[in-house]
């Protein structure tokens, strides 16, 4: 693995970023609200933008002509590449937002934090009116939620209550299964785009792989732990990158249940990693607000 590109894009911790569907583009978000797009082909900024709040997490519809983004405020919001305008999308009843995922049908999960109410819980927008409320986890924060590749089944992780849960996200919403990764907070869990496996980490310990049918953990990274922020799966499930908080980024090769990391450009500690569409090129940011672009 071999550093590709590296980009001081942002002056605070970058805190999370996303490939644009064509895998030309990237958008990433710091701490101060700053969001940047990045030209990887040109290699050049084509828009940055501030807001006031903490970015958390970044999306791009599919056209990506808009992307998505929330943190640490109650409201979604998503800016129009081609007007260079932010508008409010909706708002939520969370105190904070952590986590977007979209349906591969436009359905929109919203994870955050009920830090007043403790009621931690996944909101289910369609056409973005509020149609349906999760509330099985348990404390304050749900960290993560992400969508099996049917659209039939969600994916959310409890920080506080140590789970990951899947469940049918329709009228009403049903949980099928819960799991517990370790006994400690989940950072992130995601499904694997062939919606055979679950990967979850958790602030400390080894990956775990899971059953996507029965939960069963069917292995994990044994000794090599890491204070995991973010999973990213490449598109053909064989592979895990992982964000490593104590510093660096790591690839977990699932078939032959290898690690390897790479070089520790970023051993400051990475935010947040990230495939691009075609599986050629990993993206990662750290605490000093830089992006990385890897080739594997």
């Amino acid at each position: 693995m071999e550093c590709f590109e590296q980009y001081q894009l942002h002056e605070e911790v970058a805190t999370c970023l996303a490939w644009s569907n064509s895998g030309r583009l990237i958008a990433s978000g710091d701490r101060a609200g700053k969001i940047v797009i990045w030209d990887v082909q040109k290699r050049e900024i084509l828009h940055v933008f501030t807001s006031q709040f903490i970015i958390r997490s970044i999306l791009w519809s599919p056209n990506d002509e808009v992307i998505y983004f929330a943190g640490s405020t109650n409201a979604v919001f998503f800016y129009s590449i081609s007007s260079e305008t932010v508008q409010k999308l909706l708002e939520t009843n969370l105190d904070g937002i952590y986590d977007l995922a979209f349906s591969q049908g436009g359905v929109l999960a919203v994870s955050g934090e009920s830090v007043t109410s403790l009621d931690a819980k996944v909101l289910i927008y369609e056409n973005y009116h509020l149609v349906y409320e999760y509330f099985s986890h348990s404390g304050a924060i749900v960290s993560s939620v992400s969508w099996s590749n049917t659209g039939m089944s969600i994916l959310s992780s409890g920080f506080d209550d140590y789970t990951i849960q899947i469940w049918n996200p329709f009228d009403p919403p049903v949980k099928f299964r819960s799991y517990f990764p370790g006994f400690r907070e989940v950072i992130d869990a995601a499904w694997s785009p062939n919606a055979q496996y679950i990967a979850s980490c958790t602030n400390w310990g080894p990956i775990r792989l899971h059953n996507g049918d029965n939960g069963n953990v069917l292995f994990d990274t044994g000794e090599f732990m890491v204070a995991g922020n973010a999973l990213s799966w490449s598109p053909d499930s064989s592979r895990i990158a992982i964000a490593d908080g104590n510093g660096g980024s790591h690839i977990w090769i699932v078939e032959d249940n290898v690690v390897m990391s790479k070089d520790q450009k970023d051993a400051l500690g990475t935010t947040d990693i990230r495939w691009s569409p075609k599986g050629d090129l990993i993206a990662s940011c750290n605490l000093k607000g830089i992006v990385n672009i890897w080739s594997f």
